[in-house]
């Protein structure tokens, strides 16, 4: 059921949303069998971030939040940051941001007391993400979360979170026409990978390398 569950999480972020949903359903049916309601919860919780990454946000946000009940009522905390995260995001694409805000400040507010950092660098890319939406964007507050993602990414030698920083800044330095700077930036964290080019994340990558010229 570990095994299931950690791989799940490489697949949900690769994006390969099939194979994850596959495996959520045989931890799931796993869990029951053995009586196991973490194990049951954390399946729940890895389906509902395939729900948000595949557009349907409002099945998502009801997924994590009674997932995430039923996973702490167990005294689990490890991975709250990331399902925290995910919740904002499914928030956040159903109009709800200052509640999406609130959430992603809480999983990052519960890095600094666990020092379960290995999703940081993304909780500050959602921040920023969701800084830009509503009808007063926040540029500024968007740009300082990118760039803090990259850094702590780059630091981490997280390369597939460095990446994912980079999308998120250089889709924002083109709209801010700096489309130089863009491409730079993209281009240093692309050019690191020598196979996955058929993930999600890389061929998002190099469509937008294309279309900065």
């Amino acid at each position: 059921m570990h095994a299931l569950a950690v791989s799940t999480m490489c697949l949900i972020l690769s994006g390969n949303y099939d194979a994850s949903t596959a495996r959520c359903d045989e931890l799931v049916a796993m869990a029951d069998k053995k009586g196991s309601a973490l194990w049951r919860a954390w399946g729940t919780l890895n389906r509902g971030c395939v729900l948000v990454l595949s557009g349907r946000a409002s099945e998502a946000e009801q997924v994590i939040r009674t997932a995430i009940v039923a996973f702490r009522s167990t005294g689990a905390t490890v991975w709250t940051p990331c399902y925290l995260t995910f919740l904002a995001r499914a928030l956040s694409a159903i109009g709800h941001f200052e509640e999406a805000l609130a959430f992603a400040r809480d999983a990052m507010a519960i890095t600094r007391t666990s020092g379960e950092l290995w999703f940081v660098s993304d909780i500050h890319r959602t921040i920023g993400e969701i800084a830009l939406l509503g009808s007063e964007p926040n540029l500024t507050e968007a740009q300082s979360q990118f760039v803090r993602a990259l850094e702590i990414a780059r630091e981490r030698q997280a390369r597939s979170f460095e990446l994912r920083a980079a999308i998120s800044l250089a889709r924002f330095w083109c709209e801010q026409d700096r489309r130089v700077e863009a491409r730079d930036v993209l281009a240093a964290a692309y050019t690191w990978f020598t196979e996955g080019f058929d993930t999600t994340n890389l061929k998002e990558a190099r469509a937008l390398l294309e279309e900065l010229g």
